[in-house]
């Protein structure tokens, strides 16, 4: 399997004032002005001084896997839930998921037969979240899915005489253990993608982060 590992602009405004001194002294009044009671300022009632809580910060997740199948152009969707641990040294995360994806789409040329594609995963994620950055200014998210992954192909409904390499009983099968590295700006709906095809067409497997 191929992969891809994938302003505040502050403005300070000077406030200047200027001393200005009057152009005549005024005349001193002899006679006493009685000094003026001050009137209480009382607060309305009922009113309260509002508590400014801090954002709490998320408990757990998901990342989501979204990738479209070259010959049947399905999209094949998987999740892998998490939860976070905010250590008072490290702040981790620890989950898992699987991949359970299957199509089929017919095929014809000079007979038609029935292609079928499947994918499967059981994988485990962990990851670390580590300082903010130019490049990640939420945090830096560097989790890895670590597991089997599978994939199957074989065609039915062949006709007779015809040949096909890979049939139901003697699939094309490509299997693999390995750990995709992902890197996520540690906020919702952050992506990453890794994984390609060959020509003009493309198709990566795309991850997206949610935060609960």
């Amino acid at each position: 399997m191929n992969r891809l590992f994938p302003a505040l602009l502050l403005g300070s405004v000077a406030l200047i004032c200027l001393a200005c001194t009057p152009a005549q002294q005024p005349a001193v009044s002899t006679t006493r002005t009685p000094t003026p009671t001050p009137t209480p300022l009382l607060p309305a009632g009922g009113t309260s001084t509002p508590t400014i809580a801090p954002t709490p910060h998320p408990t757990g997740g998901e990342i989501e896997l979204r990738f479209t199948d070259p010959e049947t152009q399905e999209e094949c969707e998987a999740h892998f839930p998490f939860t976070i641990n905010w250590g008072e040294a490290r702040t981790t995360i620890e989950g898992s998921g699987v991949i359970d994806c299957a199509f089929d789409t017919q095929q014809c040329g000079e007979a038609c037969v029935t292609y079928h594609s499947a994918y499967t995963a059981d994988a485990s994620l962990s990851g670390e979240l580590l300082a903010s950055s130019a490049k990640y200014p939420h945090g830096f998210l560097n989790a890895g899915l670590a597991g089997k992954f599978s994939m199957k192909q074989y065609w039915t409904d062949i006709p007779p005489g015809a040949f096909m390499a890979f049939t139901e009983d003697n699939p094309a099968v490509f299997e693999g253990s390995d750990i995709l590295p992902l890197i996520f700006d540690f906020v919702e709906g952050a992506t990453c993608e890794t994984g390609g095809g060959t020509g003009t067409q493309t198709f990566p497997w795309k991850f997206t982060l949610h935060l609960d």
